[in-house]
């Protein structure tokens, strides 16, 4: 689980997180101007709610959520560019 974390210029490989298990959470956490996403690539029944992805309109590829498995619950995402 990933709670309530503040990530500032957190550059990944094309993935900040990248979960690869079952039943994970990530939860209430803010990406400030981090290139990559939230990633859950294998795994099944995992929450993701509340997260922030915030660019600063010049940084390119600032990331969001990506699922690629089966029954994702993912609810309260914000995108923004300030």
């Amino acid at each position: 689980m990933k709670d309530d974390g503040k990530n500032n210029e957190c550059d990944g490989e094309g993935q900040i997180i990248s979960g690869k298990t079952s039943n994970v959470t990530l939860r209430n956490n803010t990406f400030w101007n981090s290139v990559g996403s939230l990633t859950l690539r294998h795994g099944n029944n995992n929450e993701v709610y509340g997260n922030t992805f915030m660019g600063d309109g010049v940084k390119a590829d600032v990331g969001g959520t990506v699922t690629v498995q089966e029954l994702p619950n993912v609810t309260n995402k914000e995108l923004a560019v300030c």
